[in-house]
């Protein structure tokens, strides 16, 4: 990848643009978290991980993306769907003591050339996969297949994975669903137990999805999930947790997030994965309509 440290910048840009709470997964030993320091002019040194969402009076300009941009799935396109306000639109990160430089998609291609950007867990992360491929495409002139998906899956496509090309810079950009970032499995309707909490599936806390191999190599890792740990995905759907082949009923959902997120730290640890950019994002204030 050309340039891969500097690329890092850039991709930040879209990170503190689109969460508000970016943790590094743990390493072995613990060393302190690293921060993310940019050189600034007067020789000093710029956290952006430290800072405040700042209301921005410049924000009126126009945004790098609209909701005409062909990769938005048409269940996250707000305006369109109802949503009346824009003042998400008037916020912006501000670290502290120094300046975050506004998303330049043509230095990202360029900075990201012949490299991977994959992101991987639920729909908050098909919203920033989807958010970073209208971005980066506002900078790629229109023309037949400069942008594509490498094994022609329609957009719209939910399971699996999905893989855009920006031909040009021969640069992917990924999507794996894994809404739990370890394995989900159905019970076949035959095996199933009957009456009140039968069980349907399991999450097996320590074995992550089949298409994980994949995520190997990246260049800029970015890893979420938190939403589908609650109740309604998991007990009252029937979906139980499961270590080795041992089923357990019982086992508390936040015990379970904790080793699910263990099983993570050690494939991170046993890929090793020197030369890429690792983030995971966990919770976020919910996106859909009347929820908690």
């Amino acid at each position: 990848m050309h340039a891969r440290r500097a690329a890092v910048s850039s991709v930040l840009l879209l990170l503190f643009a689109a969460i508000s709470v970016l943790t590094l997964l743990p390493r072995a030993p613990s060393p302190p978290p690293r921060p993310f320091l940019r050189s600034r002019a007067d020789g000093g040194r710029c956290d952006y991980s430290d800072g405040a969402w700042v209301r921005d009076a410049a924000a009126d300009a126009p945004t790098v993306y609209g909701e005409d941009c062909p990769f938005l799935d048409p269940g996250f396109q707000c305006a369109r769907n109802g949503r009346g306000d824009s003042s998400f639109r008037h916020w912006r990160w501000q670290p502290r003591g120094c300046d975050l430089p506004r998303f330049d998609a043509r230095e990202m291609l360029e900075r990201s050339r012949n490299g991977r950007i994959v992101f991987a867990g639920d729909s908050i992360g098909r919203n920033q996969w989807e958010s970073m491929l209208c971005m980066l495409a506002s900078a790629v002139p229109s023309g037949a297949g400069r942008i594509y998906e490498r094994s022609g899956k329609p957009i719209s496509r939910h399971k699996g994975y999905l893989s855009m090309v920006f031909a040009d810079y021969n640069l992917s950009v990924e999507y794996y669903r894994a809404p739990m970032l370890v394995m989900i499995d159905r019970f076949p309707s035959s095996s199933r137990a009957s009456g009140a909490g039968k069980v349907k599936g399991a999450v097996r806390l320590d074995v992550l999805p089949r298409h994980a191999d994949r995520w190997a190599g990246a260049d800029v890792l970015v890893l979420n999930t938190g939403h589908w740990w609650n109740e309604h995905k998991t007990i009252k759907a029937g979906n139980y947790f499961m270590v080795g082949k041992r089923l357990n009923v019982t086992t508390d959902i936040k015990e379970a997030f904790r080793l699910s997120l263990q099983t993570v730290r050690r494939w991170e640890l046993s890929a090793r994965l020197p030369e890429s950019y690792l983030f995971f994002r966990s919770y976020s204030p919910s996106h859909y309509r009347y929820s908690i």
